[in-house]
């Protein structure tokens, strides 16, 4: 089995223990010649090509890299420095476009690993059945482990695969998929764009869909909502709002509370959550203040700035935003003020506008 090759020593021998245990669980009922070398991998089916193209992420995935980066190799700079990212998605089972009468049941229990230290994420699992389908618990990033049991369906998952451009390894970076019904493997400079389909018999197989990421040098965006003041001219109160992409989509929302210390200190910290689930994404934390003299140099309320730093909780990765609050043609003592702002994630420049 594949998943007996030997890591480079940084991994350490506890992990090439759990690799030699994994190994022996496995029995291949059916294998089908390697990934490596197919010039021509037979076309993928109709109905596996109409799936895939709804599991697949259509954007550059710069987002989801950047929060999906495992913290355990560091992330100093920019990702596209760091690793190479490659966003995978299988699906097996029976597709239609087989010209099949009964179904055919296929275990695909299994996983994958690399032949290098790759820590892989998971971005979705697809058409899992709760009581059959399950994703194994994880004991590292390098490996995925999983039950699957097909029957005139499919299954699949989408996942990230984050290699390290620093290691120094003697050997080729490879990518193995091996279940019950199916072993494959394929160099990780094949899955820089790979469309392949790969029978197992004559009504079931694995579809492949691979890219890799060139995420842009930052992640960026903006951000807009209410700037609440608790009363007419008091220190402290709330904002909350939408947390925006560069292209303006929505990401996420953006909330917090903003105050005066004792000694006149003008801070704020908040968070931003998901937008389809209210999961933590990021904290910020800031300072901001009053820089309207309609009323008098000192006293003005009814405009200001905010400024401060953020972090995403998965990746560790840090950034920075800054903003404004308020209106000049609106009423200076207005409790409820209009901010918006910008920000920026993993950027060589210092500033967040």
């Amino acid at each position: 089995m594949k998943l007996l090759r030997v890591f480079p020593c940084i991994l350490g021998l506890s992990i090439c223990v759990l690799c030699a245990c994994v190994g022996c669980e496995r029995q291949s009922t059916q294998v089908v010649p390697d990934g490596i070398g197919l010039s021509s991998p037979v076309p993928i089916p109709g109905g596996a090509r109409e799936i895939l193209e709804k599991s697949v992420d259509p954007g550059d995935g710069s987002w989801s890299s950047l929060r999906l980066a495992p913290r355990d190799f560091g992330l100093s700079g920019d990702l596209d420095s760091l690793f190479d990212i490659f966003n995978v998605t299988f699906l097996w089972g029976e597709f239609s476009g087989f010209d099949s009468s009964t179904p055919s049941p296929i275990d695909w229990s299994g996983g994958l690993s690399a032949s290098v230290p790759s820590a892989m994420r998971v971005k979705a699992l697809i058409d899992f059945e709760e009581g059959r389908d399950s994703l194994l618990t994880r004991s590292d990033l390098f490996h995925l482990d999983w039950v699957s049991l097909t029957d005139g369906d499919f299954d699949g998952l989408s996942v990230l695969i984050f290699v390290p451009k620093d290691l120094v390894v003697t050997v080729v970076p490879e990518l193995f998929f091996e279940t019950r019904a199916l072993n494959l493997q394929w160099f990780f400079s094949d899955l820089e764009e790979l469309d392949a389909f790969y029978p197992v018999d004559d009504v079931n197989g694995l579809a492949v869909h691979a890219r890799k990421l060139h995420p842009p040098f930052c992640a960026r965006g903006t951000m807009e909502g209410d700037w609440i003041k608790a009363s007419s001219f008091d220190d402290h109160g709330r904002f909350k709002g939408l947390w925006l992409g560069e292209t303006g989509d929505t990401l996420g929302y953006v909330s917090g509370k903003f105050w005066t210390t004792l000694d006149h200190k003008r801070l704020m910290k908040g968070s931003v959550s998901g937008f389809v689930t209210d999961q933590v994404i990021a904290h910020l934390k800031g300072r901001w203040f009053y820089d309207d003299d309609r009323l008098c140099p000192m006293c003005g309320v009814g405009h200001g700035q905010f400024m401060g730093k953020l972090r995403l909780l998965e990746s560790g990765a840090t950034g920075e935003f800054r903003g404004e609050f308020g209106d000049f043609s609106l009423p200076p003592n207005d409790l409820v003020m209009p901010f918006s702002g910008a920000w920026k994630i993993g950027c060589r420049d210092r500033s967040a506008s």
